[in-house]
């Protein structure tokens, strides 16, 4: 009788409102057919810093809820490897 009772409170918790969200496509950083590979993202200073395959190579990029932009041509050259595994150091 213990157990149903616990269940029966558990089912009668609201969900989180984070079951509520729903994916939105927010920016293409490499439009066309090719992906763009996105990796590692962190969050700093309220944006999202992370790593994509975009029209230069792989590069670090920013997004600031409204557009993407590249922060920086790491290696000059289309198939260029960019950095990765970004960490957010205080």
């Amino acid at each position: 009788m213990a157990m149903a009772t616990v269940i029966l409170a558990l089912a009668a918790l609201p969900a989180p409102a984070s079951a509520a969200l729903e994916p939105v496509f927010a920016d293409d950083v490499n439009p066309g057919p090719s992906s763009s590979y996105f990796y590692d993202p962190v969050e700093l200073d309220g944006k999202l810093i992370f790593g994509a395959g975009g029209p230069t190579g792989f590069n670090p990029w920013s997004f600031d809820g409204k557009e993407s932009r590249q922060l920086a041509d790491a290696v000059v050259g289309f198939d260029s490897e960019g950095p990765y595994e970004f960490t957010v150091f205080n």
